[in-house]
């Protein structure tokens, strides 16, 4: 059996060892006085300040923590019962009519932060009003916060009946466009008719529920990375066309059948390396001896549709980059050519991951095109996911 440490009184008669700085001690909130005169006019009476880390941030993930300080600076004495921060999102859509717009909002509240009542400035029985903390003009005092962007979020913010609608809605939807007191048209969709905004809510609440309460917002951009939405297996997205040269003069032209294979683009990545996806055409001519078709360029086009409600979907279309073109690489004997595609998307906001929500999807097609000399187009269009 082992016995306790002895505690006799040499014990605890040792020298304390010195060490060069003592570990800071605090309950978090701190009190600054004011300088005199006030730079830059009077300051806000309640703000969000987001650490350092988090203003340079690009965007937020599931998990990621987004901390910061919730400072209140009063003009007259303030009695304060409760200070709180909510991180949720809005998502907001307009259908046209003809006699006026109609506009469908709703509210996910993701997470909250209570500021702890032992965090607030002791303040004497006789001074305060149903225990609450009196913060004098002055000063600027400052509370930490820390939120989570979850995972998923809860059931009961979607409202479908559909157990499997509920649970694709429980993922986060991405941000879409810009807040509305920041309307930034690169970021929107057409006339920024729907959107999707995270953001924090700080609200300062007195003992008179009557008053008016302060409430500040800090809007965040927010790009979950969940795995892709497969709705069907993976599989080659094939198509065939029926070549016929469009001079019937010229002799010697490519007359037949070409087949488009396009492999690996099922799911093409936002950031980070781009998406190898490979095209394969296949040359079958109508008669021994033809050459394959003479090939001018090839073009890659990436459309994005928003849908909501009963609106006709809302597209915008971007681009992509495509390596330099080598004819010189088909293989006559099996009259076939393989060109590996570099599928890079564009650093735009309003590209976003596909996504389905309560009230907004997003969804992509990809359009592949093979251009020959003859200006003759064959088009590949798979549906896509981003």
């Amino acid at each position: 059996m082992s016995l306790p440490p002895s505690y006799s009184y040499s014990e605890f008669n040792r020298p304390i060892e010195p060490v060069d700085s003592l570990p800071s001690y605090t309950t978090g909130a701190e009190m600054r006085p004011l300088p005199c005169p006030l730079q830059h006019g009077s300051p806000p009476l309640l703000r969000i300040d987001l650490t350092q880390e988090c203003r340079e941030r690009e965007s937020f993930d599931l998990g990621d923590i987004v901390h910061g300080h919730l400072v209140v600076v009063p003009r007259t004495p303030l009695q304060l019962t409760r200070l709180v921060v909510v991180f949720g999102y809005d998502e907001v859509v307009k259908q046209h009519r003809w006699v006026s717009d109609t506009v469908t909002c709703k509210f996910g509240r993701l997470n909250e932060y209570i500021v702890p009542r032992s965090s607030f400035p002791q303040t004497s029985p006789e001074r305060s009003e149903d225990g609450a903390a009196l913060l004098m003009p002055g000063f600027e005092y400052s509370f930490p916060f820390a939120l989570q962007v979850p995972e998923l979020q809860v059931e009961s913010n979607c409202k479908h009946d559909s157990a499997q609608a509920v649970q694709l809605h429980q993922r986060l939807p991405p941000s879409l466009g810009s807040p509305p007191d920041r309307n930034i048209p690169a970021e929107n969709i057409e006339n920024n008719d729907a959107r999707v905004s995270y953001k924090l809510v700080a609200t300062a609440r007195t003992p008179n529920q009557l008053e008016t309460r302060f409430q500040v917002t800090e809007y965040l951009y927010v790009v979950p990375s969940y795995a892709a939405l497969r709705r069907a297996p993976a599989h080659l997205y094939t198509k065939r066309f029926d070549v016929r040269p469009r001079d019937f003069l010229r002799r010697g032209g490519f007359r037949g059948v070409v087949e488009m294979k396009l492999d690996g683009a099922a799911a093409i990545v936002i950031r980070g390396a781009p998406t190898v996806a490979t095209l394969v055409l296949t040359a079958t001519p109508a008669s021994p001896g033809l050459p394959p078709p003479d090939i001018a360029e090839i073009f890659v086009k990436l459309a994005a549709f928003t849908e909501y409600l009963n609106e006709p979907p809302k597209c915008n279309t971007f681009g992509l980059a495509v390596p330099a073109l080598n004819t010189s690489q088909w293989v006559f004997s099996a009259s076939q050519l393989v060109i590996p595609l570099k599928l890079k998307l564009p650093q735009a906001r309003v590209i976003t991951p596909t996504f389905v929500s309560c009230i907004v999807e997003r969804r992509y097609t990809l359009t592949v095109s093979v251009v020959l000399r003859d200006h003759s187009i064959l088009a590949l269009e798979p549906a896509d996911q981003v």
